[in-house]
């Protein structure tokens, strides 16, 4: 009986290594029986994630691919749905791997969780997840970083504070903190946000965090 390992991240810069490992062996992995889908994505599976997120939930991605349409996210979604049945009907897999850092960091409603189920389910039954985590060090700063690249203007706390990722890229480049320009360049700003987060972290915690085993 085919099997379902869904590997949500958590850490993109891992998980992109990882993808693209499989990508590159794919009809490898095929031919014993592991089947990595290129319907949902070439490697990051991106079409998976933007298919169940909530419809009042666009993000840039959706944006940036053209699902920011309710509409249209439901023929994506209902397009995967077909091509992944016809996928696992057609070579029989042992396993399917479906791999999206999204879904690790940015897939929290409880109505997203349930959707990406409804999906699965008709396919298979034994589904299991597969989380890489890294030191949170080193995946605190990355994320920081991807955050001020995409131009975070949320607080990064749950109590709507000025948390570490709640920091904005403004007009032009520029890396803003409590409404303070910090500076203009893209590249420089992401600099500076990982020698923020490696100061808020404090000596304590890379202590803390040393024996952990990078990607």
């Amino acid at each position: 009986m085919t099997r379902i390992h869904l590997h949500i991240g958590m850490d993109a810069a891992g998980t992109a290594r990882l993808q693209q490992v499989m990508a590159d062996k794919r009809e490898q992995m095929l031919a014993k029986g592991l089947l990595f889908p290129r319907t949902a994505g070439a490697r990051n599976h991106t079409r998976l994630f933007m298919a169940v997120t909530d419809p009042d939930n666009v993000d840039a991605l959706r944006v940036s691919r053209g699902f920011a349409d309710p509409v249209k996210q439901a023929a994506l979604r209902a397009e995967l749905c077909a091509d992944l049945a016809r996928d696992i009907a057609t070579h029989q897999p042992r396993a399917v791997i479906l791999s999206a850092h999204q879904l690790g960091t940015a897939l929290a409603r409880p109505s997203e969780l349930e959707r990406l189920r409804a999906m699965l389910a008709p396919l298979c039954t034994d589904i299991r997840i597969i989380a890489h985590v890294d030191a949170p060090s080193h995946m605190l700063a990355r994320h920081y970083a991807a955050q001020v690249m995409i131009g975070r203007t949320g607080s990064g706390t749950r109590a709507g504070g000025a948390g570490l990722v709640g920091r904005r890229v403004g007009a032009g480049g520029v890396l803003h903190a409590q409404n303070r320009p910090l500076c203009r360049d893209p590249g420089t700003a992401v600099l500076a946000g990982l020698r923020a987060a490696r100061r808020a972290l404090g000596r304590g915690v890379r202590r803390r965090c040393r024996d952990v085993a990078p990607l």
